[in-house]
């Protein structure tokens, strides 16, 4: 047993880390491979879109429009990395014409996340901070001053400040230079990066704990209020108490809101200072599960993995305890949390309380 162990990448550092990937089709390599030639044979020639703009479709059906200059950067990337695809970023929620997009999130099937993101737009926008991001800076802004991007938790860029948008992104005018450059920094998650990005999901169940407890202070101080001058024998019992003229309370209404008031300050102490434990649980692409123990001091702790993990090469080989808990939450929705057993965060990630 070691300490904890700590994440690879922050993903907090980099918020498009967190874009969660749908549930999509598993295809094997060969249907990856078919799909890339099918795909590199599409749409060779001008169309009459105006402004000029590119169609293409993913592997979930999507049609996606965009920036030429960003369809010859997909185009490039298909070739060298088959087993990609893409998606729009988080808050691009349209496909269409009116929504040209300049910026795709790339992933691979099967990963929980997104593995970074490509670009063509305005590099101006790489010295804001993540707060002001503005996507619909694309490849028609007026300044000009455009370029191929690539962004990844992975990328350390020392000509930006850490805070900004632009520590994360590498450049470059060449198509080319920059899809070798995505495919050294696009890199599918470790299963502990995943975990740690995924703490808030099971965090919620503790915090949600707690801010009931504390929700019964306010109902009891809403039945204070409310009761026949039960404020005013309360004061006037505990001045009682405490200057000594008695060591009793009397009033039975009194009595039991005094009981009442502990054993809510017991029950919110009590879930305050908890220990938080779970296993992150994960089926990685390949097949194989990989469990990791995380315990946070309490609910306002970070939670911390306290071992590597521990990967089981299939279905067969892994304990019938996390296989049992696990199906039992498929059978519930997504975040739908389950006492003594755990949440299901999506189709390849659980947090069990083993």
């Amino acid at each position: 047993m070691i300490d904890h162990v700590d994440p690879k990448i922050n993903t907090a550092d980099y918020p498009h880390a967190k874009f969660f990937i749908p549930n999509l089709v598993a295809r094997n390599k060969g249907e990856y491979e078919k799909i890339a030639e099918n795909f590199l044979a599409r749409h060779s020639g001008e169309n009459t879109l105006t402004p000029p703009a590119r169609i293409f479709t993913n592997g979930s059906g999507d049609e996606i429009y965009c920036t030429p200059e960003l369809f010859d950067l997909v185009v490039t990337l298909k070739a060298h990395m088959h087993d990609i695809d893409f998606l729009l970023p988080p808050g691009r929620a349209t496909t269409n014409i009116t929504g040209l997009v300049c910026a795709l999130s790339v992933f691979r099937t099967g990963d929980l996340f997104a593995m970074g993101e490509v670009a063509y737009c305005a590099t101006e926008s790489l010295t804001s901070d993540w707060g002001s991001y503005n996507r619909t800076r694309f490849a028609y802004h007026e300044d000009g001053n455009l370029a191929y991007m690539v962004g990844s938790p992975y990328i350390e860029n020392g000509r930006y400040k850490v805070d900004s948008r632009g520590y994360s992104f590498k450049t470059s005018a060449d198509v080319g230079k920059i899809a070798k450059i995505a495919k050294k920094f696009l890199r599918s998650y470790s299963p502990i990066d995943c975990g740690y990005a995924l703490t808030e999901e099971y965090k919620k169940i503790p915090t949600a704990e707690l801010m009931t407890t504390r929700k019964k202070f306010t109902d009891l101080e809403l039945q204070m209020r409310q009761g026949s001058g039960l404020r005013h024998r309360i004061v006037c019992t505990l001045s009682d108490i405490v200057s000594g003229v008695t060591n009793t309370v009397s009033d039975s209404e009194v009595a039991q809101y005094v009981s009442d008031y502990k054993q809510v300050i017991d029950e919110f102490n009590a879930c305050r200072g908890r220990e938080v434990n779970a296993t992150f649980v994960m089926l990685a692409r390949n097949g194989s599960i990989v469990t990791i123990p995380f315990k946070a001091e309490n609910c306002s702790s970070p939670m911390r993995a306290t071992q590597n993990p521990t990967v089981y090469e299939s279905t067969d080989a892994a304990p019938e305890t996390i296989l049992s808990a696990a199906a039992t939450l498929d059978m519930l929705e997504a975040k739908e949390y389950l006492p003594e057993v755990g949440i299901r965060v999506s189709d390849r990630a659980y947090w069990l309380e083993l």
